[in-house]
């Protein structure tokens, strides 16, 4: 009998063991995933033409990123227009595009869709009126 509970107590304390690594190795896969750690975007009137300034961070480096698409909402008319975006590679995006059809007086703002290697993510701009 006590050498029953022994190999009993020894299993047990193998599997807390084993239990233990296969956790460190599970968080170790959650901290490497890659994440966003921002993605903005700004329109602006400058000089007067309406500009969309985007800017776009993850925690770790991408073969590529930037933004897949670009839908600029005209609050005046409910219509919308979209543009295609750019990419760079790296940890980091930033592009300034100007918007050369927007119509005075009308409010706008912009839903833009931020791409790095798979992982997307959509931001919304501030409303203008330009």
């Amino acid at each position: 009998m006590l050498h029953r509970t022994r190999k009993l107590v020894s299993a047990i304390l193998l599997f807390m063991f084993a239990m233990s690594f296969s956790a460190a190795a599970a968080d170790t896969s959650i901290q490497s995933s890659n994440t966003y750690k921002y993605a903005i975007a700004t329109l602006s009137d400058s000089s007067g033409q309406m500009v969309l300034d985007l800017k776009a961070r993850t925690t770790q480096s991408n073969s590529q990123i930037g933004s897949s698409k670009i839908t600029v909402h005209d609050l005046t008319t409910g219509s919308t227009k979209n543009y295609s975006g750019s990419y760079s590679s790296g940890i980091s995006y930033s592009k300034q595009f100007s918007l050369p059809n927007a119509v005075k007086g009308h409010r706008y703002y912009a839903v833009v869709t931020f791409y790095a290697d798979g992982l997307s993510t959509q931001a919304t701009s501030n409303t203008i009126t330009f």
